[in-house]
């Protein structure tokens, strides 16, 4: 124990920087609703290029001037531009995921014992489908476990790929996939390797029981339109449906393996539409406007809204779409997958 103080009054305080990838639905499927309450889901998650800057910054107990305690204390800082501040309030306290994902990293691993900072640079719209605070508490958890490595190297060589995107489930059911995105895409990080690390992956069961595949190489242009859509009542709703268009996942899987488009663009069908559209009238008018300006390519909802996206395979038809779009609607995005 004397020796393990030692090592940690020794440590320097600790900076990292991650980025934290939005994603999209290039499926969803809803199969029923489990005895616990929740939904059983089938559906192809795929990262995209439009993303948040996520910095974690860490002081390790043994760091602290004498008197200055060594109590786990994190502060949490979200820069914002001006209109997106307006629009979308993100909690800058234990609210927020971000500092969840500490929190459980500092409590899980008595060696984190610390003072955390975390600064996160918005880029990706708040509860809009696309996962963006999933995307931060990711961060935070694969940045506390990069700090845990130098800490307490043993600690961290005895949690497996799997056991850590199970600590990241506990946060929510978006955070594994999104997890998977940043070992793949962050190198500071050096979990690129692993089998699970990738930028598209089919996603069963509450939606964290998930298979790597091919990624999609696409243009996107998508727009969140301003309707505060609630993904429990989206699920509640869909309850009571009759679904008529599903995908095929395992199809979608492996035409996308194939690199076969159309049937791809067969199973790029998201079930939630059902609900979402019928209910939010500006959903449904943003969905027709993206569809009329899209030809040879693939409009749908991502999550259970109020995002919606154009897939393109042509960079000028991206362009031409993202130009007709953007004149109607505040938040609109030139992007593209991430293969």
């Amino acid at each position: 124990m004397e020796m393990s103080k030692t090592m940690d009054e020794k440590m320097d305080a600790k900076e990292i920087t991650l980025s934290s990838y939005a994603k999209i639905n290039l499926s969803l499927d809803v199969l029923g609703r489990r005895e616990d309450g929740y939904h059983e889901v089938s559906m192809i998650l795929q990262a995209i290029e439009l993303h948040d800057d996520v910095t974690c910054s860490y002081r390790p107990a043994g760091v602290f001037a004498p008197g200055e305690g060594s109590a786990q204390r994190i502060r949490i800082r979200v820069i914002q531009d001006e209109e997106d501040a307006k629009r979308d309030v993100i909690p800058e306290d234990e609210r927020n995921i971000a500092w969840k994902a500490a929190a459980l990293m500092m409590e899980r691993f008595p060696s984190l014992s610390g003072e955390g900072e975390i600064t996160i640079r918005k880029r990706v719209p708040a509860a809009a489908g696309l996962a963006g605070g999933s995307g931060n508490g990711a961060a935070v958890l694969l940045a506390m476990y990069h700090f845990l490595q130098e800490a307490d190297p043993e600690a961290a060589a005895s949690l497996s790929t799997d056991e850590l995107l199970a600590l990241g489930g506990k946060l929510g059911a978006d955070v594994p996939f999104q997890m998977m995105v940043q070992m793949k895409k962050n190198e500071e990080l050096d979990l690129s390797g692993s089998p699970l690390a990738c930028t598209c992956a089919l996603a069963e069961g509450t939606g964290t029981s998930l298979t790597p595949v091919s990624p999609l190489e696409s243009f996107i242009v998508l727009s969140t339109p301003p309707a505060a859509v609630s993904t429990r009542e989206v699920y509640e709703g869909i309850d009571r449906m009759e679904i008529k268009s599903r995908p095929d996942n395992r199809e979608l899987a492996a035409a996308l393996q194939r690199k076969d488009t159309k049937m791809v663009q067969k199973n790029m069908t998201n079930v939630l539409e059902n609900y979402t559209l019928n209910v939010y009238d500006i959903v449904n008018k943003t969905k027709s406007e993206m569809s009329r300006a899209c030809s040879g390519g693939v409009v749908l909802m991502s999550g259970s809204g109020p995002t919606v996206f154009a897939a393109v395979c042509s960079k000028e038809k991206a362009d031409e779409i993202y130009e007709i779009v953007s004149r109607e609607h505040d938040i609109c995005y030139l992007t593209r997958t991430i293969a």
